[in-house]
């Protein structure tokens, strides 16, 4: 088989028109319009972590992690099981949202009940971000990409 820039070219327009053929991977929450990634300081998991894997039949599975901290000890954090497809330009993910305590951690407090929780995105041209809404308010995703620091100086102290 020979390559030419030809068939380059359509691989990359199939790529292309794949409907949602490059969400896997690692996403962020993004509070802003700027193009790119969210590029995140990798000290300690008090991020929220978007996971997007391709499922059977064209869906895609997403899990999501929301860690909160309890001082430098992680006491529990809110994840998110979703399912959904790209139909056209848009992402419809729907799933239930709640909150699991840490490995070795016990509460009196019973935890809550999971909720209902869906999401209607579109993939943004300029931005390459995925924007639209999370529960019927406005929300975005970014490409995350963890910054290793590079002696442990720059995390400073565990957030509170």
């Amino acid at each position: 088989m020979t390559i030419t820039p030809a068939s380059l070219l359509l691989a990359a327009w199939v790529l292309a028109a794949a409907p949602g053929a490059d969400l896997a991977g690692a996403w962020a929450a993004a509070d802003d319009k700027r193009p790119g990634p969210v590029r995140i300081l990798d000290c300690f998991p008090n991020y929220d972590h978007y996971t997007f894997t391709r499922g059977a039949a064209g869906r895609w599975d997403v899990t999501v992690r929301q860690v909160y901290h309890g001082g430098p000890a992680l006491i529990s954090f809110r994840a998110e099981r979703l399912q959904g497809t790209f139909t056209g330009d848009r992402l419809r993910l729907a799933g239930e949202a709640f909150e699991v305590l840490a490995p070795g951690v016990t509460s009196a407090m019973p935890l809550p009940e999971p909720q209902r929780i869906t999401y209607d995105l579109r993939r943004d041209a300029v931005t390459g971000h995925l924007v639209g809404t999370r529960g019927g308010a406005p929300f975005r995703l970014a490409r995350l990409v963890l910054v290793k620091p590079a002696d442990g100086k720059d995390c400073g102290p565990a957030p509170p």
